[in-house]
């Protein structure tokens, strides 16, 4: 089992492996994992969410019958691969990942084990895109913060991403100073790793807020923008008025 921080570090040579990530279980994970022909993958299920976007991956990853199960966002933290190898905790496990043995309560290593023995999968994946839109005047979508751009300066910046950091990256906080940023709680967590995230971006001079998990889909900007509602800011976000159950379209109206 090869173990990272993130489903977007996979390298060619994963191909036919299981591969645990530290990432959120949603849609477009699923198309990197199927893009990148592994055997089978685990992920973090992000307090499921809305819609149970944080483990959406597993159904559509059952359709071309690859293994895919995700872990207890309460067992171990998100972003922090070695973390969910050490102390995770299955919570939920597609019909191929089943069909091997895995069960929810597994540790990670045990399903891990029996996964590196499910066959390969079969069948083609559509491409799971992610996106960025223009919301607002002055405010910018992307379903991950890795659509950042340094043009991007000047904005509100509202992204999909989970709020936490990757600990393989201790340097990384945010690609470029925005004016303000708003991210996915992912359920918080063990040890509030989805919102990691937020304090450092104040370091960078940057306001920070993370909406709560239940009230928008994890790697959905435009969820986030219609129904988020904030869960926690960070020191420069609270000084300018942020506070918990304001709305994404009120935070962002606060910088933009």
């Amino acid at each position: 089992m090869i173990v990272i921080d993130s489903i977007t570090h996979v390298e060619p040579s994963y191909r036919g492996r299981v591969v645990l990530a530290g990432s959120h279980g949603g849609a477009y994970c699923a198309g990197v994992a199927a893009k990148a022909g592994l055997r089978a993958v685990m992920l973090n299920d992000a307090g499921f969410g809305l819609d149970r976007a944080g483990v959406g991956a597993l159904a559509l990853l059952d359709t071309i019958d690859m293994g895919a199960a995700a872990i207890d966002h309460m067992s171990a933290r998100i972003g922090d691969g070695a973390d969910m190898a050490r102390r995770g905790v299955l919570s939920a496990v597609n019909e191929a990942a089943a069909r091997a043995g895995c069960r929810i309560g597994m540790g990670a290593a045990e399903a891990g084990a029996l996964l590196a023995e499910a066959p390969e999968p079969s069948g083609v994946l559509p491409p799971q895109e992610e996106a960025r839109m223009e919301l607002a005047p002055g405010v910018v979508g992307l379903d991950s913060l890795s659509l950042l751009e340094a043009s991007d300066g000047h904005k509100v910046v509202v992204s999909g991403s989970h709020g936490a950091l990757l600990p393989a990256n201790p340097g990384y906080v945010i690609h470029h100073v925005v004016r303000a940023v708003v991210c996915h709680d992912a359920g918080m967590g063990c040890d509030e790793a989805g919102i990691s995230r937020l304090e450092p971006c104040a370091g960078m001079g940057v306001p920070a807020a993370a909406v709560e998990g239940a009230t928008a889909r994890i790697g959905d900007a435009r969820s986030l923008w219609n129904t988020g509602r904030l869960s926690a800011a960070n020191s420069l976000a609270r000084a300018a008025g942020a506070a918990p159950g304001m709305t994404v379209p009120q935070f962002a109206e606060l910088f933009a």
